[in-house]
């Protein structure tokens, strides 16, 4: 072995143990911002339908998703840095439908062969009882954001949206029980998740945007 080839590979080694030795750089904690949560149903507009609680809940894991900081929920009388107020203007949940229809379907199943090795089939046939179940909900929901450090940031604005729920499925099947390949049925949201569904269309997408627009501006005027 030559030696410029031992130096290169002291230099090499040197270079990986110094490298080592180094310190490894780890993520700065995330930042706990305390938010308040609170729901005002309007006109009594979910009907008893929603348990507001649990809904307060499912927003706050929605818009804690991809966010720089972590967001400790409190009670209004526990000082938060954040208090975020919505407002159930409407909730209307419309009666759902059902339609039923039936067909008689049939398949070819290969049971053999002749003697000369040619396949021989049997006709499979079953009647198919299909269903399709449609519902449709809008909301209106007034949100806002208020900060209670001092910060030029707060915001508001009105949402309306609308969900729609359509699915189609095997409600039973007489005779040949591989003869459709169709969904045997999805479980229909609940009434109480209607609400959280609608605003997952808009509502928390914006509220995300916004916690993460004020933490940048939080950082920004801290330095």
């Amino acid at each position: 072995m030559n030696k410029s080839r031992l130096i290169f590979i002291f230099l090499f080694s040197l270079g990986i143990a110094c490298k080592a030795k180094e310190p490894i750089k780890s993520k700065p904690p995330a930042k706990n911002i305390t938010i308040s949560i609170n729901i005002h149903d309007k006109n009594n507009a979910t009907q008893n339908l929603v348990n507001l609680d649990f809904f307060r809940l499912q927003l706050l894991d929605e818009i804690r998703k991809f966010q720089k900081a972590s967001f400790v929920l409190v009670e209004i009388d526990e000082n938060p840095e954040l208090i975020l107020e919505l407002n159930i203007e409407e909730f209307k949940l419309w009666p759902g439908s059902k339609t039923v229809s039936s067909s008689t379907q049939s398949r070819n199943v290969r049971t053999g062969q002749d003697n000369q090795g040619n396949p021989v089939y049997e006709t499979m046939r079953a009647n198919v009882t299909t269903a399709r179940i449609r519902r449709k909900a809008n909301a209106r929901v007034e949100a806002s954001i208020i900060n209670t450090v001092g910060l030029i940031y707060n915001y508001q604005e009105t949402f309306e949206t609308s969900y729609s729920y359509d699915n189609r499925y095997v409600e039973s099947v007489q005779g040949d029980q591989f003869i459709t390949k169709e969904s045997r049925g999805i479980p229909e949201p609940r009434e109480s998740d209607i609400l959280f569904l609608l605003s997952k269309k808009e509502l928390t997408r914006k509220l995300s945007l916004q916690l993460r627009r004020y933490y940048d501006e939080k950082k920004s005027a801290s330095k």
